[in-house]
């Protein structure tokens, strides 16, 4: 995944994804999260690659770890939510810990 969040978790923009769609259709992955400001670059895609990915669009870095964390855990009824804040202190503690 590439890209940029902002500091209160907004997720922004990318350039391109439809060269990054179609690496991802090549090493078989079936769903991309991508920033909704980027929806209107799908119909740059190829039929074939959007026929076969799941392109999942967020606006929030919360949105995120739901999806990419969550997506598996198919019968879960809590939802998980993060904020940049919680990296920054996990982050913190694992510097921490190595000193």
């Amino acid at each position: 995944m590439a890209g940029e969040i902002s500091l209160t978790g907004r997720v922004l923009p990318i350039g391109g994804l439809k060269e990054k769609s179609m690496a991802a259709y090549k090493a078989g992955v079936k769903k991309v999260i991508i920033p909704a400001d980027n929806e209107p670059d799908l119909y740059e895609i190829d039929e074939v690659v959007k026929n076969s990915i799941e392109f999942i669009p967020v606006t929030k870095l919360d949105e995120v770890f739901g999806v990419a964390l969550c997506s598996s855990a198919k019968n879960t009824k809590s939802k998980v939510k993060f904020t940049p804040h919680d990296i920054i202190i996990k982050d913190r503690r694992e510097s921490d810990e190595i000193r």
